[in-house]
């Protein structure tokens, strides 16, 4: 959908209701829109959330008995956990590459953003 195609979209919606309304276009980013009243004026916004941005990637190597992970995005923190389901917290001072032994107890890595 072209970008005026969308505004018209969202404009329709907005005549009809106040409720948030959310739609894509063909390269898969997504667009909120939602107002309110105040009483005596309707404010409106817009929001995009681009596609265009990758998700960090988190590579890893076994050498020896150590884990080694590297990431190339230093603007995500490293972050680890006893389970899969457990509370992440950062590792302070992680960057890439990251080496953990891999005879210690068992751990799970992530990456998140600040």
């Amino acid at each position: 959908m072209r970008y005026s195609g969308l505004r018209q979209a969202l404009r329709e919606k907005k005549r009809k209701s106040l409720r948030n309304h959310e739609i894509s276009d063909s390269s898969g980013n997504v667009f909120i829109s939602g107002a309110s009243w105040n009483g005596t004026n309707y404010d409106y916004v817009t929001i995009k959330y681009s596609s265009s941005v990758p998700p960090p990637r988190l590579d890893f190597q076994r050498l020896n008995n150590q884990l080694v992970l590297s990431w190339t995005n230093a603007g995500f923190n490293l972050q680890s956990a006893a389970a899969v389901t457990g509370i992440f917290t950062n590792l302070p001072g992680a960057t890439s590459p990251y080496t953990n032994s891999a005879i210690s107890a068992q751990r799970y890595f992530r990456l998140a953003a600040p």
